[in-house]
């Protein structure tokens, strides 16, 4: 992709892919519609091998939305704002890496998630969010120059095995950010 280049959105779809690199994708302009990722994934099950996405200009690299996700190996390098947000999903990742996300790693909204690792170095937030009664099961998660490592928020579950972290301001962190949660 150039640098004018635009969006992807797969919808209501079973969808298998190998190696996929995206790069310089933006947020879509659809009539009536607002969505947030450069790769929107919504009601679908998404499969893939190995995912590349590299200066995202959208609010998130990837949304997943109401969709079952399994994949061996997600890379995400300078993100302007959010690199993997899933919303109401199903997620299984083998390895995340993250560097230089300007607002979090991953971020989990109602979401039930695994992954195997997480490596992230300077992502301006949080490494890891988890929000609105999600839950992760981390493996392994190593965390460096960044501002917050792992954040559970609004009755959110996060179960790790094993953490190291260097250079993070505030290495875990858990509390209420809506009222209607414990």
């Amino acid at each position: 992709c150039d640098k004018d280049s635009g969006s992807i959105l797969i919808q209501n779809s079973k969808t298998d892919l190998d190696n996929i690199k995206l790069v310089n994708l933006v947020s879509p302009k659809l009539p009536l519609r607002i969505l947030y990722g450069g790769l929107n994934v919504i009601g679908s099950e998404f499969y893939f091998n190995k995912l590349d996405i590299i200066e995202a200009k959208s609010e998130d690299g990837v949304n997943f939305v109401d969709s079952i996700v399994k994949g061996d190996s997600i890379s995400a390098e300078k993100i302007s704002s959010d690199a993997i947000d899933s919303d109401f999903s199903e997620v299984q990742i083998g390895n995340v890496f993250c560097e230089n996300i300007g607002n979090d790693c991953v971020d989990f909204s109602y979401s039930n998630a695994k992954i195997s690792s997480i490596k992230a170095n300077e992502v301006g937030d949080k490494v890891v969010s988890t929000g609105e009664s999600s839950k992760l099961d981390l493996g392994y998660i190593s965390a460096i120059k960044s501002f917050i490592g792992l954040a559970s928020k609004d009755s959110s579950i996060i179960n790790v095995s094993e953490y190291d972290y260097s250079f993070v301001n505030i290495p875990l962190a858990a509390f209420i950010k809506k009222q209607e949660f414990n």
